[in-house]
This record gives C-alpha cells, structure tokens and sequence, in this order.
C-alpha cells in the first residue's frame, strides 16, 4: 500500500512539474536545467557549440525518470524533438508524465550492439546491465546503499540501429546521451558502426574517476570507448571526471 501511494504522489509532482516547466517555456522561451545536471554552464556550451535552444532532436539512452541527472529534458520543453531509451518499464512511466506536453517518445527498451534479452539490476539512477559495474557500486561508498537493495530483472535489448530507425532518427542528429552505467562501450561501439553521427555527444566515462581507480576493467573499456569517438572526428570540448562533451569536427571523416 505504501509503495503504490509513493507512486500516486511521484505521479503527481511529475506531472505539477511538467506542467510547471512547459509553461515557463512559454512565458519565457526556457525553460530551468535539470536541478540534479551534474554538467556545468550546459545551456551555454550547447548554444557555444551551434545547438539552436527551440528545436532540434535529440536520443538520451539511459533516461531513468527523464529528468534526474537529465541533459535534454529542458530542450524537449522548448521544442525539441526527443527519443528516450530506458528499459526498466515504470521509469518509461514517469518519463511519459515528465514529458506529456513535449514531442518525445520512450523506448521500453536498452540499447545494445545485439537484440535478445538481458539482465539488470535495478537500483535507482545506478541501475545497471554490467556486472563489473554492479561490483563497483557495492564497493564504492556512494553506491553502497543502492547497490545493496538492487532487484534483478529481464529486460529486452535491441540495436541502437533499429532504435534510431524505428524513429527517422536523422544520421546527423543534433544531440546524443549515452549514460548507461558501465554498459557504454557496446553503445558507442554500435553507434561507430552505424551511418549515425550526431553534431554533439554526451558519453558517461569513468577512466578518469578516482573513486573507479581500483576498477580496472570499467575504466579500461571507458578510455577505449573514449578513443573511438576521439578517432571519429569528435573533439571533446567539456570532460570532468564523469561526462565527457564531444563535438563533431567539420569536414572528419566518419
């Protein structure tokens, strides 16, 4: 009984939210950042690097709630276009009431490099289809308590390729979010492979977090994932020690 009225009054702030952050985009052509966007400035970097702030498109994989940690759900209330990945099914939920004025769609799915079915453990924003990942949040100090109360479950997989098809997703995309809790290697992987090349990039990499110091497979497959974009023609124009920005270079192959 408890847990269903969390979700009644979850339920209700997204949708006060929604209503809230559509309306001051109205009113004022912009609408607030995520309060959780762990990146800086990020309104600016992205008018810096030539992202109109009215429309657009843009795919996050990994969306969790679509709008905790999110770096698009303020685009999408002023007009973009948004398609939004995320497997665990009463997240897709809250992302449809998050963004039940705006133009987006939510794929109940995780995006990967093959299509079947895989496990996840659900905890939270850290919820993850990686093993090392799931590992290293039981051991780091911050991942502890979720890692400790995750539930595992099946979820269904697809190619990114067929993802951005299903949508006309256009091979230049404006924006692209990849933050998938240590399962980002595949996905970029994928995406290298594909005709796709969004203009901007935003990739969860962790090579360069002290607190993953100890993880030398995650940060091994982080720096490789970094590489690949890095040997595209993207040129990394914002990095901390969880995000990194890539802009795609004029004239780079790829």
């Amino acid at each position: 009984m408890q847990q269903r009225l969390d979700y009644v009054w979850r339920s209700v702030i997204s949708v006060r939210q929604s209503l809230w952050r559509k309306s001051l985009a109205r009113l004022t052509g912009e609408s607030p950042l995520s309060r959780t966007c762990q990146i800086p400035d990020l309104r600016e970097t992205y008018a810096r690097l030539g992202l109109s702030p009215h429309s657009g498109t843009f795919v996050e994989i990994g969306a969790f709630d679509g709008e905790g940690h999110s770096n698009t759900s303020f685009l999408a209330d002023q007009g973009w276009r948004g398609i939004y990945v995320e497997p665990v099914l009463e997240r897709c939920t809250a992302v449809k009431l998050r963004h039940m004025l705006n133009n987006v769609t939510v794929e109940p799915v995780a995006a990967s490099d093959t299509a079947g079915e895989c496990e996840i453990r659900v905890m939270g924003a850290l919820s993850t289809m990686d093993g090392e990942t799931a590992g290293a949040y039981k051991a780091i100090r911050w991942g502890k308590k979720k890692a400790s109360r995750a539930t595992t479950r099946t979820i269904r997989t697809e190619r990114l390729d067929t993802i951005l098809t299903r949508n006309a997703v256009p091979y230049d995309v404006e924006l692209m979010v990849i933050d998938v809790e240590g399962h980002e290697l595949p996905i970029v992987e994928a995406l290298m492979a594909s005709p796709w090349r969004p203009k901007v990039l935003i990739v969860e990499l962790v090579d360069n977090h002290p607190d993953f110091d100890a993880f030398s497979i995650l940060r091994g497959n982080a720096l490789k994932a970094r590489k690949l974009v890095v040997a595209d023609g993207y040129l990394p124009v914002f990095a901390d020690q969880v995000n990194t920005i890539f802009a795609k270079q004029p004239g780079a192959s790829g």
